[in-house]
């Protein structure tokens, strides 16, 4: 049945459920980050307006609210480009091994 239905033989590999883990694993860190790095954002503009109003010096027209939302849209940038990087040099990898062995199996 396997050789029949290849797909079936690649859903059962072990070494395809770790690449599915390993992917889900790197999707939730990443957005547990952003996403607990936004709630803070908005909590603290919620319940510490002072706090989020206050410059970062006497002579500043700088807020701390600025400070913060421009980290979070770096924050959101350095990410995406970790998973960018991540996915092309880690995930792409193990992916293409994992046809290698699929295909060569099938020969």
């Amino acid at each position: 049945m396997s050789a029949k239905y290849p797909l079936h033989k690649l859903q059962n590999s072990p070494a395809f459920k770790a690449l599915i883990r390993t992917r889900l694993r790197v999707c939730l860190v990443l957005s547990i980050i952003m996403v607990g790095f936004y709630s803070s954002f908005y909590l603290c503009m919620a319940y510490a307006p002072g706090l989020m109003a206050s410059r970062i010096s006497d002579d500043s027209v700088v807020t701390v609210g600025l400070c913060y939302g421009i980290a979070s849209m770096l924050l959101a940038v350095v990410l995406s480009g970790y998973y960018a990087w991540w996915s092309t040099n880690r995930y792409e990898v193990m992916k293409d091994a994992l046809l290698k062995e699929l295909l060569d199996e099938q020969d």
